[in-house]
């Protein structure tokens, strides 16, 4: 008897520590990720006709969504977010999405075309926030990503308590109040006057990442069914950090089995460093306003031809 009221007592205290573990911090309402909740009910919920904007931080500082509506006459989601959410996420949040007649502008940082995905703490995070946004994920995969979520919040969880570790630290502009509607983060313009950018090169020569081109056929037969279109595009850069070689060995890559859907050049897309905030791919106010009257020129041209997509 005595063994089992100790068993039972050990059991008790086991899953108490889990719970104090585990329950003891909560993502702020506001953290930066937060943003995955509003995007994706901006996705489910936007009326048709639309156009959605998918790729990283490139987008979510480097687009004014208030223009495409303007001129394209088209309501505008801007899903971007934060590159380290990892490739395969952002193709997979975004397909249960597509209604019919979506016009989909891919648009990727040049990164993912080198790196493989990985777990990333952001993408653990995100299943934290949102798990309803992996549902396009395989049972396996979830399990995974949901067994590794769990284990990195109790560490985030210890940390704090024990090492005094902000495990989420809100930010004063990359945060989740700092969106507009359409998805596009706005609240950085008073700070931009203030930033000097630190701009690191982007140079690579060998296009690697096979995966890269998996998830663009994923999406583009997902939209296919549901008689959405997908383009491609490029992301900006400062003139600084254009590398010409580089840049052309992804340009090569992707014209080779995406060329009837690719809108414009890579220096359609290369503007001046007085153009970008605080990185290479984030834009100032007046940067995102420029880039955006391109790619609308750019769009309405290619609309105006429905592509053949290539087997």
């Amino acid at each position: 008897m005595k063994k089992i009221v100790l068993l039972f007592v050990f059991l008790i205290f086991c899953v108490s520590l889990f719970i104090y573990l585990y329950t003891f911090i909560e993502i702020p309402n506001n953290h930066y990720l937060r943003a995955i909740q509003d995007k994706q009910k901006l996705l489910n919920e936007t009326p048709s006709p639309r156009i959605v904007l998918v790729g990283g931080s490139n987008l979510a500082l480097g687009i004014e969504s208030e223009q495409f509506k303007e001129k394209l006459n088209l309501n505008p989601i801007n899903l971007g977010l934060h590159a380290d959410l990892g490739y395969e996420y952002m193709i997979k949040s975004t397909i249960p999405g597509i209604k019919e007649n979506d016009i989909i502008i891919l648009i990727p940082e040049y990164e993912y075309i080198l790196e493989k995905d990985f777990r990333t703490k952001e993408l653990l995070m995100a299943y934290t926030i949102e798990s309803e946004s992996f549902c396009f994920y395989n049972y396996y995969e979830r399990l995974n990503i949901a067994s590794l979520s769990f284990f990195g919040q109790i560490q985030r969880n210890i940390r704090q308590r024990y090492n005094g570790y902000d495990a989420y630290p809100i930010d004063t502009i990359y945060n989740r109040e700092g969106f507009n509607s359409f998805g596009d983060l706005v609240n950085y313009y008073s700070f931009q006057k203030n930033k000097k950018p630190l701009f690191d090169k982007i140079c690579f020569f060998t296009v690697k990442q096979k995966q890269y081109f998996e998830f663009n056929d994923l999406l583009i037969s997902e939209a296919k069914m549901r008689n959405a279109t997908v383009y491609i595009t490029y992301p900006c850069l400062p003139k600084s950090v254009y590398c010409k070689k580089s840049v052309d060995s992804y340009k090569e890559a992707i014209t080779e089995k995406y060329e009837s859907i690719i809108i414009g050049t890579p220096e359609d897309f290369i503007f001046d460093d007085s153009l970008f905030f605080d990185s290479r791919y984030h834009m100032t106010e007046e940067g995102k306003k420029t880039r955006t009257a391109k790619l609308s020129e750019l769009i309405i041209t290619a609309l105006q031809t429905k592509p053949e997509y290539s087997e």
